[in-house]
C-alpha cells in the first residue's frame, strides 16, 4: 500500500512538472 501511495505521489509530481513546463 505504501509503495502504491509513493508511486502515485511520484507520478502526480511528474505530471505536474510536465504540465508546468508545457
Amino acid at each position: 500500500m505504501i509503495l502504491l501511495v509513493t508511486c502515485d505521489i511520484f507520478l502526480l509530481g511528474k505530471w505536474e512538472s510536465i504540465g508546468s513546463i508545457l
